[in-house]
């Protein structure tokens, strides 16, 4: 008997030599005769067995088995004299969890429900079970765009024709037509080449520093000690790059780690990465110098923008072009999720380097894509963002946190000296702070969340305050009473003075030799 031809033919001719010389050797050594044995002798009368049978019978084995049989290594088990005692491993978690506790940082989420068109107006679901209607005031939907009847309808429409979900990666089904259209409307919004979506402000910054460090040789970062904490991981994860911390908006140290770097590293790739407005001091960067500084050491620079975009600029795109130097920064990133009142992130760029990024970037690649309906409704806000009723929403909303901030100057409230619309309202201590916050909230209907290490160091914690657009001045008037009645009921000074050797220029408890309790 021999192989069917349909079988044989699937051998190609080199396959099949090496598969007939494998049967011819298996077939001699099985007429050796074992050395030290009597072997059965074959009749003479006995005929010759085609090829085909002598493979059948007995069985040969793939010539490629050494390729797809896996190798189990032999692993010898030295009995122990005494058993191990097992770790406790909850044991830990409650350990950590506890260290927490004690520095009085323990984060509570407060469980909220908005409702369409109410904003800033939600209701609080309190841990009792009882819902209690309160004032937000630490929302990044600071023009209200989540609840936009275009926005929403938008979104409505979209889910009406796409469904749910994406269906997949950017680069296995999930690239629709609605987000390779907002890649094309950012792109244009902020005067760029081409626009990348990524699922999240953090995943954008995470993910396309990790690659540009990776992409490019000898990669030397040199980063604001306030960037956010996807930036640094974003630097941190870049293969082969280094980092260099340069203090908060101080141009000339940046000036000096410029210089260091060219002088050590003639070669390196040299990108300057940090944020247009810093979202816990309120601090707004020296734009123009480090443009100034960029170019003068053949630097790229990488801009955060996401709490600018939508706030500042003619058409909203963000501090950079209310500073007419959009078209001078390199990687402009920003977000979905605040001003623009969606989700997701994005960064935008020339072409090259955002082809380079999408080809690189493991956050873009390995994850699913926005929803069409993300993506639709994100469109549109941008859309209303950038004509005349976003001048209109930006209006509003500088004319609230401005009327907040003097409020609280006036009151000598520790504000944090900065000329963003963030108001940090510090505090410098951990458990002060969330007392300070669960009174606002239980007794006086305003939620303010405390903002406490890891978010900023230890000794600079505060409350974090976002006046918006629909923010009235009766809602401001009603926070400052609370807060004030807070302050006084927790001790906490009010008038304090400028102290050179405190980081943040003003000090609530004055480091006034009066010891925290």
């Amino acid at each position: 008997m021999s192989l069917p031809n349909n079988v044989m033919s699937r051998f190609a001719q080199p396959k099949r030599a090496a598969l007939l010389n494998f049967t011819s050797q298996v077939m001699h050594k099985s007429t050796q005769k074992p050395k030290g044995k009597a072997c059965k002798q074959i009749p003479k009368t006995s005929k010759r067995k085609p090829i085909g049978e002598q493979m059948a019978s007995p069985p040969v084995q793939c010539p490629y088995h050494h390729l797809h049989t896996p190798i189990t290594p032999s692993v010898t088990v030295i009995p122990s004299r005494q058993p191990v005692a097992s770790p406790s491993y909850d044991q830990f978690f409650e350990n950590y969890v506890q260290q927490i506790k004690t520095e009085g940082r323990y984060r509570v989420f407060t469980e909220v429900s908005r409702q369409e068109r109410r904003h800033p107006r939600i209701t609080w679901h309190a841990p009792n079970g009882k819902e209690k209607p309160v004032t937000v005031w630490c929302s990044n939907d600071y023009v209200c765009m989540s609840q936009h009847p275009a926005v929403v309808r938008a979104a409505r429409n979209s889910l009406s024709t796409h469904g749910v979900g994406a269906g997949g990666t950017r680069n296995i089904s999930g690239n629709s037509h609605s987000i390779a259209a907002l890649e094309k409307d950012i792109a244009q919004w902020h005067g760029k080449a081409q626009g990348l979506v990524f699922s999240s402000g953090y995943v954008a910054n995470e993910a396309a520093l990790s690659a540009l460090g990776s992409i490019l040789p000898e990669t030397v970062f040199i980063s604001d000690e306030e960037n956010h904490a996807s930036m640094i991981m974003g630097m941190m994860h870049a293969r082969g790059a280094s980092r260099k911390i340069w203090k908060h908006n101080n141009v000339e140290h940046l000036r000096e780690l410029l210089i260091q770097t060219r002088l050590n590293h003639p070669n390196a790739s040299v990108v300057i990465a940090f944020e247009s407005v810093y979202s816990m001091s309120g601090t707004i960067a020296p734009v123009r110098e480090i443009v100034d500084l960029a170019k003068q050491f053949n630097a790229l620079t990488y801009v955060d923008e996401v709490h600018a975009v939508g706030l500042y600029g003619h058409t909203g795109t963000g501090l950079c072009e209310s500073l007419g130097l959009a078209g001078s920064i390199d990687i402009i990133m920003g977000t979905l999720g605040k001003a623009v009142g969606v989700f997701g992130g994005y960064i935008a760029s020339s072409s090259t380097i955002v082809d380079a990024l999408r080809c690189r970037a493991p956050g873009f690649i390995f994850t699913t894509a926005l929803p069409p309906m993300i993506a639709d409704a994100a469109r549109k806000s941008i859309a209303v963002l950038a004509g005349d009723e976003g001048r209109g929403h930006r209006a509003r909303f500088n004319a609230a946190h401005n009327y907040m901030k003097k409020l609280f100057v006036e009151n000598g409230l520790p504000i944090h000296p900065g000329e963003s619309h963030i108001l940090p309202l510090l505090v410098l201590d951990s458990t002060l702070c969330k007392r300070a916050s669960d009174l606002l909230l239980n007794t006086h209907g305003h939620y303010v969340q405390p903002i406490n290490y890891p978010t900023v160091p230890q000794g600079r914690e505060r409350l974090r305050i976002t006046p918006g657009a629909k923010h009235t001045k009766k809602m401001c008037d009603s926070l400052l009473e609370a807060v004030l009645s807070v302050w006084k009921a927790l001790g906490l000074p009010l008038h304090h003075s400028y102290v050179a050797a405190n980081p943040y220029g003003r000090c609530p408890v004055m480091l006034s030799s009066r010891k925290l309790p």
